[in-house]
């Protein structure tokens, strides 16, 4: 048992593709945004979340271990993983170049929020007391 604060999720058994060059994510993301075809377009889409996948689960094993109590979650790491390739299909959608970061930054702040909101939600019920029978 790993006695660290804080022990690192193993999300490396996965097998995961080759990671994409900055320039091949850019390549990538302008020919999303400018094609029109659907099937195109996932064709395009599922690429680049091969490509970003590495990325994902780095960036979860790194920031994202203090938001989950790992001894009570067994399956913590595939949820983050499911929650941050969530995060990387809506950071596609919603990434504009025009933003002046590199596709990664944005990804990182995306995941790094619905990792967030994730734990914010799995452990806002725990502490709720309910006022029903409490008469005033």
């Amino acid at each position: 048992m790993d006695k660290r604060k804080n022990p690192k999720i193993d999300l490396w058994y996965y097998p995961l593709p080759k990671a994409l060059s900055r320039e091949e994510n850019n390549v990538l993301i302008a020919k999303y945004l400018n094609e029109q075809s659907k099937e195109k377009k996932l064709e395009i889409r599922n690429k680049i979340v091969e490509g970003n996948l590495r990325f994902v689960a780095y960036f979860i094993n790194v920031n994202c271990r203090k938001y989950v109590d790992l001894a009570k979650r067994k399956s913590a790491s595939e949820d983050l993983m499911q929650i941050g390739t969530l995060a990387l299909l809506s950071a596609i959608e919603k990434f504009d170049p025009s933003y002046s970061m590199a596709f990664s930054t944005y990804l990182g702040r995306a995941i790094y929020r619905e990792v967030r909101d994730y734990a914010c939600n799995l452990y806002s019920f725990k502490n709720e007391k309910s006022f029903e029978g409490v008469q005033s």
